[in-house]
């Protein structure tokens, strides 16, 4: 008989390597930071769980976020700092150093907003080294190691704020992020208070100079750094990156599921963010109305392809393009599919019970076991489609079909 977990507080629990929980029901139970790496869930019922980090280890991410976007605040307005010194110097060399660091971070900034964060980071790393090039030739080796220093500092920053700030959101409280950044500020007063030691010899104008691209540039990076976080977390392809550390970051002490096996599991209206699911077996499990599976761990698996993603959690893709994808072994029961292009794609394996393809292109798309049963095929485009002998069409709608594209939808006679 199935164990009933159902609507059970679990939170921490330990299942990992169990093989006594196929077709268990844990729905409305609280799997908060629970441990099924290993186990055999197939057929298991996770309805309307809540998965994630248990609120102990939610407090720790929003500490850690705090700390190290407090320090990364503080290397960003240092190296404003070691700028606005260079910059008030009386050694012509040192002026254009400083003034060439303002330009670089500038140039990273608009290319970062623009191209993304490794075309960026390419064209910054290529700029630098050039410059740090010709002033060791020109005998400037100390103006060689500021521009070194600084640059790398802020960008360095940048990016570990970014880090920082998107995993806070991703695995935290809704607004760890912005207090993360927030945050950066007791760095930026902080290393705008070292210029007093960084220009103890200097005037109280060419401090207060100083201190004052210390904030620009400090603030200037806390900016950058909440809109990447921000475009990392909607999916934004140039920041994918930054995304995949975030959301590892975030899981740590998360649900984990890592090599479970969950075939034909329902994960229905779940809350799932903060949850391991690398490696594991995720044949035919229904993600249907699933939240915040965008912030899970998901490995190599369909689901890290964010047009799948949304398809098999929100059951819509009438109209869509899915031409050469992947989607294998997928649960895309009662799908609406209604006119959707499956052109050289693989629906191998997947459960399409009672899906509307009506009107869809199946042109060359793999169907191999593939289980239609009760789906709707009216006006679909089948040419050169791949199915076997286990490609179940029991109960299939299919008054007329169109064999070839580009022939006029009539009943087939």
């Amino acid at each position: 008989m199935a164990q009933d977990y159902s609507g059970q507080n679990l939170q921490g629990r330990s299942f990992r390597g169990r093989t006594d929980l196929a077709g268990a029901n844990f729905s409305h139970a609280d799997i908060r930071g629970a441990d099924f790496s290993n186990a055999i869930l197939t057929g298991a019922n996770f309805s309307y769980c809540q998965a994630g980090l248990q609120q102990h280890w939610a407090m720790i991410l929003l500490l850690v976020a705090l700390f190290l976007s407090t320090l990364s605040g503080f290397v960003s307005a240092l190296a404003g700092v070691i700028t606005g010194a260079a910059l008030i110097s009386q050694n012509l060399i040192e002026i254009l150093a400083g003034a060439f660091i303002l330009i670089a971070l500038g140039v990273f900034v608009s290319l970062t907003i623009r191209q993304g964060l490794i075309m960026a980071l390419g064209v910054w790393v290529v700029a630098i080294v050039v410059a740090a090039m010709v002033a060791v030739l020109t005998g400037a080796t100390a103006v060689a190691v500021t521009l070194v220093a600084a640059s790398a500092g802020a960008v360095a920053a940048a990016i570990a704020m970014a880090v920082v700030a998107a995993g806070a959101a991703a695995g935290a409280v809704a607004a760890a992020s912005a207090v993360a950044i927030v945050a950066a500020g007791a760095g930026v007063v902080a290393a705008a208070g070292s210029v007093v030691v960084v220009t103890a010899g200097a005037s109280v104008a060419a401090a207060t100079s100083a201190a004052t691209v210390a904030v620009i540039v400090a603030v200037g990076v806390a900016g950058l750094s909440a809109y990447v976080s921000w475009r990392a977390l909607i999916g934004d392809k140039n920041y994918a990156f930054i995304r995949r550390v975030a959301v590892a970051f975030a899981a740590i002490g998360g649900t984990n599921f890592q090599g479970a096996d969950l075939t034909d599991a329902d994960f229905t209206q779940a809350l799932l963010k903060s949850t391991n699911f690398r490696q594991a077996k995720v044949t035919r499990t229904c993600w249907f109305q699933a939240k915040k599976l965008e912030l899970s761990r998901v490995g190599t698996t369909y689901l890290d392809h964010p047009k799948i993603r949304q398809l098999v959690v929100t059951g819509e893709g009438q109209e869509e393009n899915f031409d050469n994808l992947r989607l294998p072994e997928t649960n895309l029961r009662g799908a609406n599919l209604v006119a959707a292009s499956f052109i050289n794609s693989d629906l191998s394996h997947a459960n399409l019970q009672s899906a509307n393809l009506k009107g869809a292109t199946l042109k060359n798309t793999n169907l191999d076991s593939a289980d239609l049963i009760g789906a709707c095929l009216v006006g679909a485009y089948i040419e050169e489609w791949k199915i076997t002998r286990k490609t179940k069409f029991d109960r299939v709608q299919r008054q007329y079909i169109v064999r070839r594209l580009g022939l006029k939808k009539r009943p087939k006679r």
